[in-house]
């Protein structure tokens, strides 16, 4: 008679996560004024798992009042997440349908958020202050565990975004194309392991432009501690841009390096955690979609002040450096606020943040934001079933 095995039941979950924020700010060009916003940032996650399956869908509306103090306007960008994820033995396959939808405000340089890890991408701003906007993006995941020491990454994704409508698409084009990447990490001992990587991306524009990146790199890593990596990996890239159908293709080899170190935080609240990173890499113009050379370096960060306070560090700098004609993108941002967590599921945040983004020469007059800000954070899990 064969044994009763049964099976693992699945678990039904609901999180819920809602930010509250207002912010002061200065208005470019305008000495000694002050403009206040107000944004809502409700999210919820409902997800089914079981021990070698998990199912999500995601909601995240982002509700902004700009200028509240002076001529109130009303932003919602919507974005939803669907994802599953399947186990194997000796491998992870991750695929995810990620949708956004909404309006934009692309006044001034970018302002970093509480979630940024990398500098958000260099591109030219449009013309327009407000755009309805739309992205796309679809993606592959997977982990593989071939030998012992030798893990293998791939990705394949697919994405477009742009302007929501014909009148957002002529100030707002739309980029759209697909993108590919391999990596290996074979550990030669504990502490450290050799690193390649092939990545592929092409970008197709509305305006006509065509754009493709392929680079090559091979890299180092090194645990520095248990909690504690650093990282560094050197390349070659090989981009070719076209700025119309007729017109002559453009190409060259560009150098690709990297550098980070990271420190990974306890299951504590107030351990300490933070990435620091550097990189010289090709990169593409989110308004125009052509290839330009991009340098780059980032620090993002949490230290315990107390046993329920954090101090919460972002800051990076960025340039593209118009290697194939384009004109140079200098951005700068930074923000630095406290957290304090009285219980588990409510949060209080306070701090400032600033950018400067410049395009063209040191001559060109950037555009420049500084705000300060305060919010509150609450969330729960609830399990519905079984």
């Amino acid at each position: 008679m064969l044994p009763f095995v049964a099976t693992p039941p699945a678990v039904l979950e609901a999180v819920l996560i809602a930010r509250q924020e207002v912010r002061a700010r200065t208005v470019d060009g305008q000495k000694d004024a002050l403009s206040i916003d107000e944004e809502t940032a409700p999210s919820g996650t409902l997800q089914v798992r079981t021990r070698t399956v998990r199912a999500w869908i995601t909601y995240l509306p982002r509700l902004t009042v700009r200028d509240l103090n002076i001529d109130p306007s009303f932003l919602a960008l919507h974005n939803v997440t669907v994802g599953v994820m399947k186990t194997f033995p000796r491998a992870v396959l991750t695929l995810t349908q990620d949708v956004s939808y909404g309006t934009q405000n692309f006044t001034g340089a970018p302002i970093p958020t509480s979630t940024l890890t990398t500098l958000p991408q260099l591109s030219t701003l449009p013309p327009a202050q407000t755009l309805g906007t739309m992205a796309i993006q679809t993606s592959l995941s997977g982990s593989y565990v071939l030998t012992r020491r030798l893990r293998l990454g791939t990705f394949l994704g697919y994405s477009s975004a742009g302007g929501a409508t014909d009148e957002a698409v002529a100030l707002l084009p739309r980029i759209y194309g697909p993108s590919a990447s391999a990596e290996t990490d074979y550990a030669i001992s504990r502490r450290q392991g050799l690193l390649t990587r092939a990545a592929f991306q092409r970008i197709h524009s509305s305006l006509g432009s065509e754009s493709t990146i392929v680079t090559l790199a091979g890299g180092w890593r090194y645990a520095v501690g248990r909690r504690t990596s650093a990282s560094l990996s050197a390349g070659v890239g090989f981009a070719t841009t076209r700025e119309r159908p007729q017109a002559e293709e453009k190409s060259a080899f560009l150098p690709t390096v990297s550098a980070s170190i990271t420190h990974k935080a306890t299951p504590s609240r107030t351990s300490a955690r933070y990435t620091a990173m550097a990189s010289l890499t090709p990169a593409f113009d989110r308004l125009t979609g052509n290839v330009d050379q991009r340098v780059d370096g980032s620090l993002t960060g949490s230290w315990p002040l107390a046993p329920r306070t954090t101090l919460d560090l972002i800051g990076g700098a960025g340039r593209t450096l118009g290697t194939l004609g384009n004109p140079p993108i200098t951005v700068i941002l930074g923000s630095a606020s406290v957290g304090y967590f009285p219980e588990r599921w409510v949060r209080f945040d306070a701090g400032v943040r600033g950018s400067n983004q410049v395009i063209g020469g040191a001559t060109t007059p950037g555009t420049s934001q500084l705000s300060g800000f305060v919010a509150v954070t609450v969330s729960d899990t609830e399990r519905l079933l079984p």
